[in-house]
């Protein structure tokens, strides 16, 4: 992956998945008791919004059957990050 600034989550997902050794399925890990997970943090304004868990991204973590974790954090401007300290 190149682009950084890509914010579709589904690009991500695939790609990281795309990683994975060729034949490891994680569906079946995870029927011999190997657990794995994804964890993104979305950070913003504050003013809403949010990934988007396109039907795409849904049926691919699906197949996989694994969970997406998404936490959400407020960026401050770079002005009030100067007045705090």
């Amino acid at each position: 992956m190149t682009d950084i600034d890509e914010i579709d989550p589904f690009v991500h997902v695939s790609w990281l998945l795309s990683q994975l050794k060729p034949g490891v399925m994680l569906a079946e890990a995870r029927r011999r008791g190997i657990e794995s997970s994804l964890s993104f943090f979305w950070g913003g304004g504050g003013t809403g919004g949010g990934p988007f868990i396109s039907p795409a991204l849904a049926s691919l973590l699906a197949r996989h059957e694994i969970g997406l974790d998404v936490g959400f954090y407020c960026e401050a401007p770079a002005a009030s990050r100067a007045t705090m300290n």
